[in-house]
């Protein structure tokens, strides 16, 4: 199923937003490991356990954005405009 245009610039908004948060997160993560990082057990044992954590909440939020925030509204739509054209079309 190809995306419109007006698809793609809706999911244009939620990957800008994603990517952001996503970022943040990461870098929240980053901080909070090395501040705190004595008293935690990584997610990740050896060296990369930071970068590994960080970019696995950059990934995680990320996607989640877009899923939330664009994907399901765009699969709402399909489902409704269908459903309103009536079993016929």
């Amino acid at each position: 199923m190809p995306l419109s245009t007006s698809d793609r610039q809706t999911l244009i908004g939620p990957a800008v937003v994603g990517v952001f948060f996503g970022a943040l997160c990461g870098l929240a993560d980053a901080g909070i490991h090395s501040e705190y990082g004595r008293n935690m057990k990584p997610l990740f044992p050896g060296v990369t356990s930071v970068v590994a954590e960080a970019f696995l909440s950059f990934v995680v939020v990320t996607l989640g954005t877009i899923a939330v925030f664009g994907v399901v509204p765009l699969l709402l739509k399909k489902v409704a405009s269908r459903h309103a054209r009536g079993p016929d079309a």
